[in-house]
């Protein structure tokens, strides 16, 4: 018996806010086990846009893991269709994560950066462009970096700056240190200037 038979077989006891939820788990289920199609055929069968895109995009890393690499050109395809529909901007944020890693994992890199900058919450954006960072060569990895600290926190690619080269984080911090002595000594605070 096919596994789409065995999740479709399942999925009859339950009614239709049940078998929503219990879909994506069975997806991607079946994509570990190499049966993307499947996977993908019971992904279609989520209603709600944004899960529906973050089960795809999980079944593109299975899919990356096992070097499908044209079944996750396919799915992200379908993940960037659905994501001007999607709602749910957390599982948006995630749905584009996970793609991301699996894009990046079959090499595509430009898409993978595109995809990195559709994330809509910019400490996301920035972690993950940092992640790019880490794959990318010299050059690309300082511009990446250099977007995650424009886009979120400034702490967020501070991993992938001392990844691509230690001595300049070790900058920051003796300037931070010698700038919070300085400041200590004349009686200065930290504390931000009141309205």
């Amino acid at each position: 018996m096919s596994l789409l038979r065995t999740a479709d077989r399942l999925l009859r006891g339950f009614d239709r806010n049940e078998q929503e939820a219990l879909r994506g788990d069975l997806a991607k289920v079946v994509a570990a086990a190499g049966d993307y199609a499947a996977a993908e055929q019971l992904a279609e069968g989520i209603f709600d846009t944004g899960e529906q895109a973050l089960v795809l995009a999980k079944i593109a890393e299975a899919a990356a893991a096992a070097d499908d690499h044209d079944r996750v050109a396919e799915l992200t395809d379908m993940v960037e269709e659905l994501r001007s529909l999607a709602t749910n901007t957390n599982l948006l944020v995630q749905a584009l994560t996970a793609l991301v890693e699996a894009v990046t994992a079959t090499g595509d890199h430009g898409r993978a950066e595109t995809l990195a900058h559709a994330i809509p919450e910019p400490d996301q954006q920035a972690w993950t462009l940092a992640q790019l960072a880490k794959a990318a060569e010299p050059a690309q990895a300082v511009r990446l970096i250099a977007e995650a600290f424009h886009q979120g926190r400034w702490t967020i690619p501070l991993a992938s700056l001392a990844a691509l080269d230690p001595s300049v984080v070790q900058m920051l911090a003796d300037e931070h240190a010698s700038r919070h002595t300085l400041r200590a000594a004349s009686g200065q605070t930290l504390a931000p200037p009141s309205a």
